[in-house]
């Protein structure tokens, strides 16, 4: 509806036909909730002539253009193949879509565009590419062409259809149909027929087949429906046709001069589409209904158009609108008002649209809030001006002779009101003239300010006058935040506000309750609507929040399976069925929530789904009494009309568009139906997998995870993944896809094998450690061998040593022997001599006892403790007599009980230091000489302890430089050593001098 004032003025004198004009001009606006689309180069369409549309199994539309090549559209880009990316040519006239190939005829040959590249063939000019019988069949300028063998074959068919232009084919019950700018033909076959025959002259444009009728078109002499090769129907009325379409039980005709007329079975015409309705021009190409049920066409020079039928119906300057910025919405019983940017107040009813008192020049400026009372009159909040009021007539029906008598276009006002000369301002006791929003609750004005808090104003509808007394609500009374967003009222008749610093609060009897950022931290609360005992805050960046009106401070994030579009929430309202409406800047969200509040399902709605405004304005919106909702736009007003007819929502197809292996494309398989497992090398574990799923109306809505071993990867919209340096093995990829309605696709897989490196398979593993294992264990025969050798020589060295060190203890013995026995071969004949016969007796007898344990033990390696014990009693009982120091000595043997005579000891081990004792320890000693010898087991060792009252170990060594160095002494520490480690020999001076050593303990059981 475009109704101005200047259309108004046309039928100044005729106020009857200007309201019929009204009623005829709202009748076609809401005749239908379609929403026409145009897509041209400035969107990204190569090419404005576009002569045929075809559809994949992804969801892509393949436009093909003249001159531009060809165009592939996933709903918000086009990708554009062309000459120069390998196209026969750039004047594509037909296209045909069959598995995961795309058909393309063009005007000098025939394409195929399969796996990213094009196959090229030369051939006539191709006007049809068909599939008949599951083969690739071409109608060209000269004739008909097979597609088989990866090759073009012509058809002989009839000479006069070989020799000129075909236009279409098709296949009927029992014959052949083949269309030519000349006639129809009828064929029993098509290659090399017996029958064919011309049934019809005429310049036919297409076929289609419903039931068993073929249904004709031409340019020159309408349509014919043909039933056995017999003429049954004739439409002569519509001309110049270039394409007839069966879509929804209807006959859609694109006609080169009359747009697009829609026919019913009985080919009445129900609808037509052209000039007058919304297309640029009128010269049709094709038509194509999507999976979607979007009906697309095919123009030429006027580019694509999407044709949707929604719930929405929009409202812009081209509809009557003095701007496009809506700032207020607000429905008064049949009536829409809005603020239309800085251009004024308009009203939407059932006559149209149309601007109020633009020319006083009082709402030059915003007017963000527009309320009424129940008296009729309208309330407008302005930026700067404060309150304006639009005041009702009291009568509330005016007969045609009362408009006529108002003159309604000379006094520039609409009849049912008048302007209050009035306005509320801060001069008459406003805290502002910036007003943010008026809420109105039966005598009571409620306003608030941008900055400055709230005003209560009371109405008297008799005198129809404002009280003087203006109550006002800021930090004095308690609202701790005086940006007001937004106001309220609850059943109890609360007025609840939200504040631009995340705040909200109610006014009850003049009491405020603020609740100082409720959600936690500084987010403004945009907006906020209640229903029954819930606070539902719109916020701008936080989504919505509920709260309980009882207790506030319970609060909660609203949640569920779905999220929504945006956190940005500029407008919130419940419709009858009460669900949620949220306006945000992609476009608005329809909310279904369940029992507890919580989101149980999201539709989203932006200009895809005919919701042209996109970005919604903050509180700009409203519910009429038909439950239809109005939202205000930055880009117009929208208007939602509820019903059943819901665009199809259509479960998402998704297909792999390319895998690189080690960053090669895989061109030699069918990678969307390869079924086995793909073989690679090792070297061949970096992957990239690019997967699509394509919805025509929401194609950003599209989200996608995957998986390789596990779980699946969070939803995104990432429609690649690349994989560097796997292990090798076996894997599968499963990739899925959901659209905008959170319908999952069903999962597609693709399976490979990553072979194992060569150091890693088991032959070569098995090879290596046999190799190893033998390397290893010769390396070890040999080292043992070696280490056996070492050994041995060592054992033998040692024997040696020992050998050699037993031979010198041996040597020193009878060095000390012959010494020995002279002193006491001396001693025996002095006692000889002085006649002490008895006493020289016993000294004989112990030196032979002697003797014969020193001959016995030079052989041995080892004696007994006890035999051992026996020689030092000799040796020093010998000493005793013979030695010119005095001194007593004592054996003191602690053995636990174990046998001194299984206790077996070097021999010779204790005599050289009992022996160093006496000749060196007692030397110049002033009294009488004690030797103490001790042996004790302690553990699993022998310890030895010889000690004397002695001159001490230091004067000892000064007397042995005098006289001579003692071997013995040195050959008995080194075999101590040798049994026993290094430092196991302590002398130390204790009173004399104290020789102390352990041995290993050995017995002879």
């Amino acid at each position: 509806m475009n109704i101005i004032y200047n259309v108004l003025s046309l039928f100044k004198r005729n106020n009857i036909l200007c309201i019929l004009f009204f009623l005829l001009v709202s009748f076609s606006s809401n005749s239908q909730n379609s929403q026409l689309q145009n897509f041209t180069t400035k969107e990204g369409l190569p090419q404005s002539q576009v002569y045929d549309i075809a559809q994949d199994s992804i969801g892509y539309l393949w436009l093909a253009t003249q001159g531009g090549g060809l165009a592939r559209f996933d709903g918000d880009e086009f990708t554009v193949f062309n000459e120069k990316k390998g196209l026969k040519s750039n004047f594509v006239n037909s296209l045909l879509v069959k598995n995961d190939s795309l058909f393309i005829g063009t005007y000098s040959g025939f394409s195929i565009y399969t796996k990213g590249k094009f196959r090229n063939y030369e051939s006539p000019k191709v006007t049809k590419v068909v599939l008949i019988d599951h083969k690739i069949v071409l109608a060209t300028e000269k004739g008909i062409f097979e597609f088989r063998n990866d090759s073009l074959h012509p058809i002989s068919s009839v000479l006069k259809i070989d020799l000129n232009p075909v236009t279409d084919i098709i296949k009927g019950t029992n014959n052949y149909f083949v269309a030519t700018k000349k006639g129809l033909w009828k064929l029993n076959q098509l290659e090399k027929p017996t029958s064919a025959t011309k049934i019809y002259i005429g310049e036919f444009t297409s076929l289609t087949k419903i039931n068993n009728q073929i249904i004709a078109s031409t340019f020159d002499k309408g349509i014919i429906v043909f039933k056995n090769g017999e003429v049954v129907q004739e439409f002569p009325q519509f001309k110049r046709i270039n394409s007839i379409h069966f879509i929804d039980h209807n006959y859609w005709i694109a006609s080169d001069s009359e747009g697009i007329i829609v026919l019913d079975q009985e080919f009445k015409t129900k609808q037509t589409i052209n000039q007058d309705n919304g297309l640029v021009i009128n010269q049709i190409k094709s038509i194509l209904k999507d999976t979607q049920e979007n009906i697309w066409i095919a123009t030429s020079g006027g580019g694509l158009y999407k044709l949707t039928q929604n719930n929405f119906q929009h409202f812009d300057k081209n509809s009557g609108l003095k701007a496009n910025r809506i700032y207020a919405v607000h429905n008064i019983k049949n009536e829409i008002w809005i603020s239309n940017a800085e251009k004024g107040i308009v009203k939407i009813d059932s006559l149209g649209v149309y601007p109020l008192f633009e020319d006083f020049g009082y709402i030059n400026k915003k007017a963000k809030t527009i309320a009424s009372d129940s008296f009729g009159n309208v309330w407008v909040g302005t930026d700067g001006k404060g309150i304006l009021i639009f005041k009702k007539i009291v009568s509330d029906t005016i007969s045609t002779e009362e408009i006529s008598k108002l003159d309604i276009l000379e006094e520039k006002i609409f009849p049912e009101y008048r302007l209050e000369t009035d306005t509320i301002t801060i001069e008459n006791g406003l805290a502002s003239n910036w007003i943010r929003k008026i809420k109105i609750q039966g005598n009571s004005i409620w306003v608030a300010t941008y900055s400055s808090g709230i005003n209560k104003l009371s109405y008297n509808p008799k005198t129809e006058e404002i009280s003087q007394e203006k109550e006002y609500f800021g930090t004095k009374k308690g609202i701790k935040d005086l940006f007001i967003n937004d106001l309220e009222t609850d059943k109890e008749g609360n007025v609840w506000y939200a504040t631009r610093n995340g705040n909200i609060g109610s006014i009850s009897n003049g009491q405020i309750r603020d609740f100082h950022r409720i959600l936690g931290k500084n987010i403004s609360i945009s907006t906020l609507v209640i229903k029954n005992q819930n606070i539902f805050l719109g916020t701008l960046g936080d989504g919505i929040w509920i709260a309980n009106l009882e207790n506030p401070r319970e609060i909660k994030q609203l949640s569920g399976t779905k999220k929504l579009n945006s956190k940005n929430i500029y407008q919130l309202i419940f419709d009858n069925e009460n669900n949620l409406w949220a306006g945000t800047e992609k476009g608005v969200n329809k909310i279904v929530l369940d029992q507890n509040n919580s989101i149980s399902d999201v539709f989203y709605f932006d200009r895809s789904d005919g919701f042209l405004g996109i970005e919604t304005c903050q509180n700009a919106i409203t519910k009429d009494s038909d439950g239809n909702i109005w939202f205000g736009t930055m880009n117009g007003l929208t208007k939602y009309i509820p019903s059943t007819n819901q665009l199809k929502k259509v479960k998402p197809i998704i297909s792999f568009e390319g895998i690189e292996v080690a960053y090669q494309t895989i061109d030699s398989i069918n990678i969307n139906q390869y079924s086995k497992v793909l073989q690679l090398n090792p070297t061949e574990n970096h992957l990239s997998f690019k997967f699509k799923s394509t919805d025509i109306n929401h194609p950003k809505g599209i989200e996608y995870r995957w998986k390789l071993l596990n779980e699946f990867s969070p939803w995104s919209t990432k429609d690649f993944i690349d994989f560097a340096n796997l292990d090798s093995g076996e894997y599968e990829f499963v990739v899925q896809s959901r659209n905008i309605d959170w319908m999952e696709s069903d999962v597609i897989n693709f399976k490979f094998f990553i072979d194992k490196p060569l150091y890693e398979k088991p032959w070569f593993l098995w090879t290596i450690y046999t190799s190893s294992g033998a390397i290893l264990i010769i390396i070890i025969v040999l080292f043992f061998i070696r280490v056996k050798q070492k050994n041995k020589a060592k054992i033998t060295k040692l024997a040696m040593e020992n050998h050699l060190l037993s031979l010198e203890q041996k040597a020193l013995q009878l060095q000390m022997n012959p010494h020995f026995i002279f002193n006491v071969l001396n001693g025996i004949k002095a006692m000889g001599s002085e006649g002490e016969t008895q006493q020289m007796n016993t000294t004989i007898n112990t030196f032979a006892s002697l003797l014969r344990s020193i001959l016995n033990s030079s052989r041995l390696e080892e004696i007994s403790l006890g035999e051992e014990v026996k020689t030092l009693k000799n040796y020093l009982s010998l000493e005793q007599q013979m030695s010119a120091n005095l001194f007593e000595y004592t054996i003191d043997v602690h053995t636990n009980d174990i046998d001194p005579e299984e206790i077996l000891i070097p021999p010779m081990l204790i005599q050289p230091f009992v022996e160093n004792s006496i000749k060196h320890g007692f030397q110049q000693l002033n009294k009488k000489g004690i030797i103490t010898i001790r042996f004790a087991i302690t553990e699993e060792f022998l310890d030895c302890t010889i000690k004397d009252n002695g001159i001490g170990i230091e004067k000892s060594k000064e007397l042995k430089k005098k006289h001579h160095q003692s071997m013995a002494l040195q050959v008995t520490k080194e075999r101590i050593e040798n049994l026993s480690g290094k430092n196991s020999l302590q002398i130390k001076e204790d009173n004399g001098t104290v020789i102390s050593f352990r041995i290993p303990l050995k017995t002879d059981f």
